[in-house]
């Protein structure tokens, strides 16, 4: 019989701690995440805000071309309307 392995949760920040410490406690701005995708999230993005990853998106791998931004914005918000 095989066993599942516990999955362990972490809480993320979306605006990290050490840029705004009036929201280290903020409920809208704490996540809670898989602790494997959280230690992905900032080998990834350091300690990036999420305006800030899609800047570094745009300028290093879309060649400043901020249409997919676009396109990925409306995309999501056709999928809440409906």
């Amino acid at each position: 019989m095989r066993h599942k392995k516990k999955k362990y949760y972490d809480r993320h920040h979306i605006i990290p701690q050490s840029r705004d410490y009036s929201l280290a406690n903020d409920p809208d701005n704490i996540v809670k995440v898989d602790a494997c995708r959280h230690n992905l999230y900032h080998c990834l993005f350091y300690n990036l805000t999420p305006p800030e990853i899609i800047t570094q998106l745009v300028k290093e791998f879309w060649k400043d071309n901020w249409h997919w931004v676009y396109v990925a914005y409306k995309q999501a918000n056709t999928c809440l309307r409906a």
